[in-house]
């Protein structure tokens, strides 16, 4: 499939792995693929009844024995013939009970005949390598086994399945489409265009772009529920940040003392609310200090905010001010900050806490008004992230994403706009290489062009027996 793209390292020796949990369990299972899968588990069976070969996709009751024909357990082997396995490769699964200590005797035996141990992932490495699933699929077998709720799953399964991958590959042939038009325009640079020809690649380039900024915006759905909101906590020292980090956790989990400046560096929990996964970052309060452990405190604040989709400004109720101007007296005196004020602006969500301190006070609008001590208005707050984060429901048509996958949408896209105005200045050369690249972020995407950098760095995450 991937002629650019070199097969791992001692591919054509058999692997082996668990590719059930670690830990006990009622059943596990050890997996074998590669061409020697057969033989190796040949040597490991004693198989009940008058059994001489192994038929494809079918059950077999048999007993695992070790090197010294010394019985191991008694379970159930499958066997997958190549191609028409996951991996693509000659494939076999022992069924055995879930004890660590069978399972790992079962492991040694086969490697004891000649496998090897699977690295992280090479299972789905193998299957990518033969052309089985491409490397968006390869992703969705994590990401769907890493699922954090019910929508996360189904979009995750959606991707598997090939529902991102057809989208990708869709836009991929349109700009290849356009490339040809493009590039026979260079090779027979003697006739020229007819203009006709000109309004239907411009028209044409529109629809792609178009496409490509949907698709964009559907995979940034995707992030976000593959990877969850990171939500960030700032204000001034002693306004309940840690408080309410417990209250949404619903454990404490950061310190709560009414000494200003208890937090020093920055925490990360993650809680669920309507299905929805948030990354929620407590961190140190932001004010003048000359204290270098505060400082250094604030600066990694600064640095985790950054990368937030959303903030929750937290102010003391007792003390209410606009938004902008709570904000202005927290940046450093310094002048040194990640963000404008104006950038960071949007992604802000006024909290007024300590509700329970007050009597009266002046409703606004613009401000959710809680009580992290005793937990009033956290339904309200919980409510607002989910619509500020635009994620109302999530459809079954749905799929997961990864940010590399938006970077190279994004990619896509700017050089599709590049295109646009080259073509515009009849600039033929150079609106063709931005074709090409944006042919290639594409290509990136599902694995046509790739590395072998970005593969491991993929594969890695994997677990084991995947």
């Amino acid at each position: 499939m991937l002629a650019d793209c070199p097969l791992s390292i001692d591919s054509r020796r058999t692997i082996v792995a668990q590719a059930t949990a670690i830990g006990a369990a009622g059943i596990g299972i050890v997996r074998f693929s590669g061409p020697s899968a057969l033989e190796i588990t040949n040597k490991m069976l004693k198989l009940q009844g008058d059994i001489k070969t192994f038929s494809p996709r079918k059950t077999y009751t048999a007993h695992f024995i070790d090197n010294n024909n010394q019985i191991i357990d008694q379970g159930i082997v499958i066997y997958f013939k190549a191609p028409h396995s996951f991996t693509g490769e000659d494939t076999v699964e022992f069924q055995s009970h879930g004890a660590q200590v069978v399972i790992q005797q079962i492991i040694d035996t086969a490697i004891y005949h000649g496998a090897r141990m699977a690295r992280p992932g090479e299972f789905s490495e193998q299957a990518f390598l033969n052309g089985k699933i491409d490397l968006l699929q390869a992703e969705a077998i994590a990401d769907l086994i890493n699922a954090s709720s019910a929508r996360a799953a189904r979009a995750a399964l959606q991707s598997l399945t090939g529902y991102f991958s057809q989208q990708v590959n869709r836009i991929a042939q349109t700009i290849k489409s356009i490339r040809v038009q493009v590039e026979a325009a260079i090779d027979f640079s003697d006739e020229a265009i007819e203009p006709l020809s000109l309004q239907n690649l411009e028209s044409e380039q529109k629809n792609v772009l178009k496409e490509i900024q949907q698709l964009l915006t559907d995979a940034r759905k995707g992030l976000t529920l593959n990877s969850g909101i990171r939500v960030g906590l700032v204000g001034q020292p002693n306004v309940g940040k840690s408080r309410l980090l417990n209250r949404l956790l619903g454990y404490d989990r950061a310190m709560v003392t009414d000494i200003a400046g208890t937090t020093r560096d920055v925490l990360q929990e993650s809680f669920h609310f309507q299905g929805i996964r948030f990354e929620i970052i407590d961190t140190a309060g932001l004010h003048q200090s000359d204290d270098a452990l505060e400082q250094e405190g604030m600066r990694r604040t600064r640095k985790a905010l950054s990368t937030c989709d959303l903030i929750l400004v937290l102010q003391d109720i007792r003390f209410p001010e606009k938004l902008a101007n709570y904000l202005q007296r927290m940046r450093p005196t310094d002048g040194v900050e990640t963000e404008s004020l104006e950038s960071i602006l949007p992604r802000c969500i006024g909290v007024r806490n300590k509700l329970d301190l007050v009597t009266e006070f002046e409703r606004d609008d613009q401000w959710i008004f809680i009580s992290a001590e005793y937990g009033d208005g956290l339904d309200d707050l919980c409510l607002e992230l989910v619509n500020r984060a635009q994620f109302q429901q999530v459809e079954e048509t749905q799929f997961v994403a990864r940010r590399r996958h938006v970077s190279a949408l994004e990619n896509a896209a700017t050089s599709i706009m590049s295109a646009q105005n080259f073509l515009k200045e009849q600039a033929y050369e150079l609106l063709a290489e931005e074709m090409r690249l944006a042919h290639r972020y594409l290509g990136e995407m599902v694995g046509v062009v790739t590395s072998d950098e970005l593969l491991g760095e993929i594969f890695s995450t994997f677990c084991i027996g995947k």
